[in-house]
């Protein structure tokens, strides 16, 4: 069967759509700049981890140089021209181990470049490799779904959802991991299976997750390799291998990093209690209280992390539906069922997400846009009718997501790089202060929560502390320098040792606090778990530099507590 001869106009469509929407989204986000070399730098590189010396030796430079850290894509694209981590790349990662899991789409990418005849891995094969799986991925999909009498245009749930476009456009490897976990499956439903083990290899070196997919397909496989009469007269162990060379190229590569680079850092845990941190943003959020992004935007965040768990809890009771029905049939489908269990795995693990992944949607909805295809893809595996309701649910979903997504990337005009008499007068600026003198000064302390249930779900006591912070210095308090920067925060000290027992999140001034100026701001406390007498301090702190009660006692708010 040729592909050619069975792709239809509607198919094509789709993944030119989906293009086209990944086009206007880079002009956009670039302010216009493609054609001014702008492009080499769509990875957001920054120079507090700089680049390795293969990229600068190529001409590449910093998009930040003003103490901001860039954003994620930057090391995955460093990784593509060091696939084994044998030259200075681990030097430039934040967090080399954990990164280094997720090699395969700068895997990829160095694959096409070679293919090309490249010496290294410029930025547009890395982009194009990355947004070549998802066109990929988009018309087969939606190949797939029109051939079973489903619209072809149900990819694009998927395809253009702001998880997929987002990393597209930054150079993270997300949406690459999306696109051939679609294409494994597509694969493994047509019987492909060379293609399948490789595409599932891939998709689990790229997100180290989605290794539980073929994980419990293997092991379905083996039991239908077992107990299905149909089978047990002639065993086929194909589906077993199949479903076995992915786990065990992933657990090599394991193996590998953990010899050569070492375990990730504590900072990779990524999981904490079902919807502990989930619930705990959306009461901010929806309170003006959100720690990253504020008021307004606190409150669209809220709404997305409710969207995102009802995503999520929705996919785990379909995937209940789609085992219920494999199990029931007269011919047990024991690998669908696997299948089913390891979409079901990833459910849960995203009602786990952490507040690392929680604060914004970047993160989570990357991870959860999966399911967008995922869910139809499973009822339509069943022979289970898409019910209408649920279309419109998810199309909502998405559309809500893209909306966030242009107004975070596409309208934002510091993403401009400044000019570099510009940056060299905001760096001048970023050093330490000489004068720590500040006034903070209590205005009301609130409980939040008490002892109801949803605080009692928490696990978390927290108090709202509202301050007014006075610049008692010479020089204006910026919150936008990254390093240098000033901000609130507070610190627990147990009040016997003095010892530092929780350091705290901050509280970010809204602009530049001149001097003899003032702001209220409020301060979330999480209060200690353990009982015991504790000293609460609320001050200004210049990050990577010092706390301004250390050097200067008077320009902070303290209070001794008894936790019982």
């Amino acid at each position: 069967m040729k592909l050619r001869n069975t792709l239809t106009r509607a198919n094509i469509f789709a993944s030119l759509l989906t293009a086209l929407v990944a086009w206007i989204s880079l002009e956009l986000f670039l302010s216009g700049n493609l054609i001014l070399g702008h492009f080499s730098q769509f990875m957001l590189p920054s120079e507090m981890f700089g680049l390795p010396a293969q990229l600068r030796d190529h001409g590449l430079t910093a998009f930040f140089h003003i103490g901001h850290g860039g954003w994620d894509g930057q090391f995955y694209y460093s990784m593509s021209n060091d696939v084994l981590a044998l030259r200075d790349t681990v030097a430039h990662l934040d967090n080399p181990a954990y990164r280094y899991q997720r090699i395969g789409i700068p895997l990829i990418a160095k694959i096409a470049s070679k293919l090309m005849g490249q010496t290294w891995v410029s930025p547009l094969i890395y982009y194009s490799t990355n947004l070549g799986l998802v066109l990929l991925a988009t018309l087969l999909g939606s190949r797939w779904f029109q051939r079973r009498g489903r619209s072809p245009y149900l990819i694009l749930l998927w395809s253009l959802a702001a998880g997929v476009q987002i990393t597209i456009l930054n150079g993270l490897p997300d949406a690459g991991a999306d696109a051939l976990l679609i294409l494994a499956l597509v694969c493994w439903y047509e019987r492909r299976t060379a293609l399948y083990v490789l595409a599932m290899s891939f998709a689990a070196l790229a997100r180290e997750a989605y290794v539980v997919i073929p994980f419990f397909a293997g092991a379905g496989a083996v039991l239908g390799w077992v107990l299905n009469r149909e089978t047990a007269a002639r065993p086929n162990r194909l589906p077993v291998i199949a479903h076995a060379l992915p786990v065990a190229v992933m657990l090599a590569w394991q193996v590998y990093i953990r010899l050569h680079i070492g375990s990730p850092q504590a900072g990779a845990v990524l999981l904490t209690w079902p919807f502990v941190d989930a619930l705990r943003y959306i009461s901010l959020g929806l309170h003006g209280l959100h720690p990253v992004v504020g008021g307004r935007n606190g409150h669209l965040e809220a709404v997305g992390l409710i969207l995102h768990l009802l995503l999520v809890i929705t996919t785990g009771i379909a995937m209940l539906v789609v085992l219920r029905a494999c199990l029931r049939s007269k011919v047990k489908h024991y690998e669908v069922a696997g299948f089913a269990l390891g979409f079901g795995a990833l459910s849960v693990m995203y009602l786990c997400l952490n507040h690392i992944v929680v604060n914004h949607f970047s993160g989570y909805f990357k991870a959860s846009d999966m399911f967008l295809f995922a869910l139809p893809f499973m009822l339509v595996v069943v022979d289970k009718v898409i019910p209408r309701a649920l279309t419109i649910a998810l199309t909502v979903t998405a559309a809500f997501f893209f909306f966030l997504f242009v107004r975070h990337r596409l309208n934002n005009t510091h993403w401009i790089e400044p000019s570099p008499s510009a940056q060299a007068s905001v760096m001048d600026r970023a050093a330490c202060l000489s004068s720590f003198d500040a006034q903070t000064t209590p205005l009301a302390i609130t409980e939040v929560g008490g002892a109801s249930w949803i605080a009692r779900l928490l696990g978390r006591k927290l108090m709202l502390v509202e301050v007014k912070l006075t610049n008692r210095s010479n020089v204006a308090f910026s919150p936008t320098k990254g390093a240098g920067s000033v901000n609130v925060g507070y610190q627990w000290l147990d009040e016997k040792t003095g010892k530092v027992v929780v350091d705290g999140a901050r509280a970010m001034l809204s602009d530049q606090l001149q001097p003899g100026q003032s702001a209220i701001l409020t301060v979330v406390v999480d209060k200690p778990k353990s009982p015991g007498d504790y000293r609460l301090v609320i001050s200004p702190v210049q990050e990577l530099c010092a706390w301004f009660y250390q050097v200067n006692k008077s320009s902070a708010f303290d209070i001794v507590v008894h936790m019982r």
